[in-house]
């Protein structure tokens, strides 16, 4: 029984291939013209990435100069905003502000930017928890034995962290070899990268043989760089050490610059939006518009959720655990397409799709980050229990759920954020205004940036409340 649920597991992550595999009968094998996409793809991947690190580093110099636990649990909290958000009101922020800055008009420089004030404030948080879990004992001493600044980091920190810092870099380059959305939107003609070149080969020429050839191109890289990334040694939810001396208040700023940024840019939108706002530009159903958002990101939480389980109950397995390390969500493109083909694209069938196609998206990512090592925690208990005589249906309810719900739900509780304000790969299964995200895509396009600013007030309150109701949730369940 669990050996057929672990193959249908694996079924349902590499559906959007299985079924193009199913449904292309001729096949056209593509030429070199993916070669200079891609080197385009490296080139911003790259870019983003070293900038990402770089920023990293400084804002963990100024986060470590902080005294206050308040300051510091602020701080926290402030560095993730830009991860925690969906990528919509990013995207609206950095628009907004390139009406000022020249940098943030579309092109390589606005994607590589939005991709470093997107990932600078992760790296930052990794590696102040990688001074409390790695080096807490040389920065210990160092300290004691008065070492300068200078020379701790230079002949202490980076020299042990060589590795970590490799694995940063990496997982912020695949991230951003992948990105989709924000490409889409900000890229224009000279950033457009492999991920664009599959979406365009799609919606533009219907070449859909050729798509998967260019997805499978992608795989293939993403594997290369799956293989090189070392596993990290430490855990992402660690608390935060301090060592003040090793600070510089001069990169507090910094550390605080891109959330505030972000923010910055979205008031700039607002403010403007209540000088030309008209009731006319309401032409569509609001209250249709927010149920659709509510069914889609509560849909994608339950999902998560249920996902959860299902790997729980066939936990632990060394090739599971292998398959969700290593795999590689297909191209946004390519799954969404994918599940487009499918029967029903009238009634409710386009939100049923966007339910599927986005956990598809987001699950592995969260798993990554908070589930597989919650459950590989509890191996050790697991397989006593097993000893003792329990059921693969005893463990589930009476060690796993207990113990590991709460992060079960706040994963339900992310995805379910990301997917209110969707509106990429949503706009590939649904059209018009199905959902409060894609009414403001379609404002964007139309270049009403303030009037899409301002609506993004109750977008983000939907967003909220399906993130609380989850989170209220794990409270509960932790009780």
């Amino acid at each position: 029984m669990r050996s057929v649920l672990r193959i249908s597991l694996v079924l349902f992550f590499l559906s959007p291939i299985l079924i193009w595999l199913v449904v292309i009968k001729n096949w056209s094998p593509p030429g070199f013209e993916w070669i200079i996409p891609l080197g385009r793809t490296f080139l911003q991947a790259g870019l983003s990435a070293l900038t990402s690190v770089v920023l990293g580093i400084l804002m963990a110099m100024g986060a470590l100069s902080l005294r206050s636990p308040k300051s510091e649990k602020f701080l926290e909290f402030w560095l993730l905003i830009p991860n925690l958000i969906p990528q919509l009101f990013l995207i609206l922020a950095v628009l907004n502000l390139s009406l000022f800055v020249p940098f943030f008009r579309s092109g390589l420089p606005a994607v590589v930017i939005t991709h470093s004030l997107l990932n600078c404030g992760l790296i930052a948080l990794a590696l102040l928890r990688l001074f409390g879990s790695k080096l807490s004992g040389f920065l210990d001493l160092a300290v004691v034995e008065g070492a300068s600044r200078r020379m701790i980091w230079f002949e202490v920190i980076v020299p042990s962290l060589k590795s970590e810092l490799w694995f940063l870099f990496l997982f912020v380059f695949s991230v951003c070899l992948t990105s989709f959305s924000i490409p889409l939107v900000l890229g224009g003609p000279s950033a457009t990268n492999f991920e664009i070149l599959i979406y365009e080969t799609l919606r533009l020429n219907a070449d859909w043989s050729r798509a998967l050839y260019y997805a499978v191109i992608q795989i293939v890289v993403l594997s290369i760089f799956v293989y090189l990334i070392p596993k990290p040694q430490w855990a992402w939810t660690g608390s935060i050490s301090r060592w003040q001396v090793l600070g510089l208040k001069r990169f507090v700023p910094l550390a605080i610059a891109p959330s505030a940024l972000l923010l910055a840019g979205w008031l700039i939108g607002v403010i403007s939006s209540f000088k030309h706002f008209v009731p006319e530009d309401l032409f569509f159903d609001p209250f249709t518009a927010a149920l659709n958002t509510m069914i889609v990101a509560l849909g994608v939480g339950f999902l998560t959720l249920w996902l959860c389980l299902w790997i729980s109950y066939v936990w632990p397995n060394p090739r599971l655990a292998w398959f969700m390390k290593s795999y590689l969500t297909p191209s946004n493109a390519i799954t969404g397409f994918a599940l487009l083909l499918l029967p029903g694209q009238y009634f409710e069938w386009p939100l049923v799709k966007m339910i599927v196609a986005l956990t598809l998206v987001s699950f592995p990512l969260l798993f990554r980050w908070l589930g597989q090592s919650a459950l590989e925690s509890l191996e050790e208990q697991i397989t006593v229990a097993r000893t003792l005589g329990a059921s693969w249906s005893q463990i589930l309810f009476e060690i796993i759920w207990p113990e590991r719900a709460p992060v079960f739900f706040r994963m339900a509780a992310l995805s379910s954020l990301w997917a209110s304000g969707d509106f990429a790969l949503s706009s590939i299964m649904a059209e018009g205004h199905r959902t409060w995200a894609l009414w403001i895509e379609s404002l964007i396009n139309s270049y009403r940036l303030d009037l899409a600013s301002l609506l993004t007030i109750p977008l983000f309150a939907l967003g909220l409340i399906c993130y609380a109701f989850f989170i209220g949730a794990a409270r509960y369940v932790s009780r």
